[in-house]
C-alpha cells in the first residue's frame, strides 16, 4: 500500500521547488494532487517564466474570467473571446493568487470598482511607480490613501474623468 503525504506537507516541500520549473512541470503528472499543488504554484508568478507565451497566458485569463466580464469585452469591441475547455483544477481559484509584484507602471482604461483597484495594489503596489486610469474623481481621495500606503515607489499619477 502506498502510502501518502498529507497536502500541507505536500504544499511545504513544493514551495522549494518554486525557482525550478523543469520540475514543478514533471509534478503535474503524478496525480491530481500534484498537478493542483505544481499548477498554484507555476502560475503564482507567471511573469517570471524566461519562455512564456503571453497570448496563451492572456487567453487562459479570458477562459476564466466571469460571463459579465466577458460580455464587457465583447461590448468594448475585444471580439475574439476563447470558449472554455474543461479543467482538470479549478483556474479562477488559482488566478486569484497570481501576483505581479515587479508591476512598475499600471494603465486601466475603466475602472468599475475601486475596492478591487486597492485590493490589486495592497498586494502587488511594492514596485509600482506610475498609474494612469480613467476613474470618476470621487473615487480618488480612496485611491491616493492606499497608493501612499501600499506604494512605495510611486512617482507619478495620471487621472482622466470618465
Amino acid at each position: 500500500m502506498i502510502s501518502t503525504l498529507p497536502t500541507y506537507c505536500l504544499n511545504r516541500i513544493f514551495e522549494f521547488l518554486e525557482e525550478d520549473k523543469a520540475t514543478l512541470h514533471s509534478c503535474l503528472l503524478v496525480s491530481r494532487l500534484w498537478c493542483r499543488i505544481s499548477v498554484e504554484i507555476l502560475w503564482r508568478n507567471i511573469w517570471n517564466f524566461k519562455w512564456f507565451n503571453l497570448a496563451e497566458i492572456i487567453r487562459t485569463l479570458i477562459i476564466c474570467l466571469p460571463k459579465e466580464s466577458k460580455d464587457f469585452l465583447i461590448n468594448n469591441g475585444i471580439t475574439s473571446i476563447p470558449i472554455s475547455k474543461p479543467s482538470l483544477i479549478p483556474l479562477p481559484s488559482i488566478f486569484i493568487k497570481i501576483t505581479f509584484s515587479n508591476l512598475r507602471i499600471l494603465k486601466l482604461t475603466s475602472v468599475v470598482d475601486v475596492d478591487i483597484l486597492i485590493k490589486f495594489l495592497v498586494n502587488n503596489g511594492k514596485n509600482l511607480e506610475n498609474i494612469n486610469l480613467k476613474i470618476d474623481s470621487s473615487d480618488k481621495n480612496s485611491l491616493d490613501l492606499a497608493i501612499a500606503e501600499y506604494c512605495p515607489n510611486f512617482k507619478s499619477l495620471s487621472i482622466i474623468n470618465p
